[in-house]
């Protein structure tokens, strides 16, 4: 199988150094991931973030008027980085399920800042011509000793015809229509249960 190389689109983990600035960062990133539409189901990660951000807010504020209370308002800057790695984290899973540009809109509209992580990916499935008219070599990337894989093929990604389960990588589908473009995936079936389908690819029948 060969590889590819790819670009992953996350969220930045850096943060302003100053507390004023932090504070503002930590508190745009609350008003926009909360009800954020992107956002389904974050739990409490924004609501948590909202909560670090009161208390160091009061712990700046204090640094101004009483003595003694540096360390109170260390203590409230590191649990903010703390929540907002969490919020950070909760974001790029959202994004990590979208192609490039949509994940980069959805770690934006987080009020997130994006870079990009280079990812070289070994290719999930490979046709191949298969030595004759109308057939088609499909190799996949082995999930586990023992694992079982189905194969899938369609014209249009809508209507997907199954094969019998196999329980090698490797298959050949037959008599299809010369000169039409197929579309195939594979799903493999492990110890662990089923994984998830493997990346939709295209092939010319000869």
């Amino acid at each position: 199988m060969g590889t590819t190389k790819t670009h992953q689109v996350k969220a930045s983990k850096k943060a302003p150094r100053t507390d004023e600035k932090l504070l503002l960062f930590s508190q745009t990133v609350v008003n926009k991931g909360t009800n954020n539409p992107n956002f389904t189901s974050p739990g409490t990660v924004f609501s948590e973030l909202a909560a670090a951000n009161a208390a160091y807010s009061t712990a700046i504020q204090n640094m101004k008027t009483q003595k003694g209370t540096s360390e109170a308002k260390t203590a409230a800057r590191t649990t903010v980085l703390q929540k907002l790695d969490a919020a950070i984290a909760y974001a790029n899973s959202i994004a990590q399920q979208f192609p490039p540009d949509q994940a980069r809109a959805i770690i934006q509209s987080a009020g997130l800042s994006v870079r990009e992580v280079p990812v070289h990916n070994k290719q999930q499935l490979a046709p191949k011509y298969g030595g004759i008219s109308g057939a088609v070599i499909l190799i996949a990337l082995a999930a586990a000793r023992g694992a079982g894989y189905v194969f899938e093929y369609s014209t249009d990604q809508k209507t997907w015809v199954a094969c019998p389960q196999v329980f090698k990588a490797k298959m050949v589908i037959s008599g299809l229509t010369v000169g039409t473009t197929y579309y195939f995936r594979f799903q493999a079936q492990t110890r662990k249960g089923l994984q998830d389908w493997s990346t939709v690819v295209s092939f010319v029948v000869r």
